[in-house]
């Protein structure tokens, strides 16, 4: 299933229902991790998500460059800031 970027979007809206949100970024956590095609949306939310959850001490989980499939994420998040 794809997700639109409008529905993935409306996550970052105030109080989003976290069950909803929990199996939609599980749902695309998995895909792209078996290597499934992702969307730009999905790969942006997926990414965001992977960017930011942290172990029990609060330390950072995963490095984002260590992730393969957020490639074109760091790219965008790092360089296209400079053209905007």
């Amino acid at each position: 299933m794809n997700y639109k970027r409008k529905k993935l979007q409306s996550f970052s809206a105030n109080l989003p229902d976290k069950l909803e949100y929990g199996s939609t970024a599980q749902d695309l956590i998995n895909k792209a991790y078996r290597g499934e095609i992702i969307t730009l949306a999905e790969e942006q939310f997926v990414c965001s998500v992977i960017r930011q959850l942290r172990d029990t001490d609060g330390k950072i989980y995963t490095q984002i460059k260590d992730v393969d499939f957020c490639k074109n994420y760091r790219f965008r998040s790092t360089y296209m800031l400079f053209f905007k």
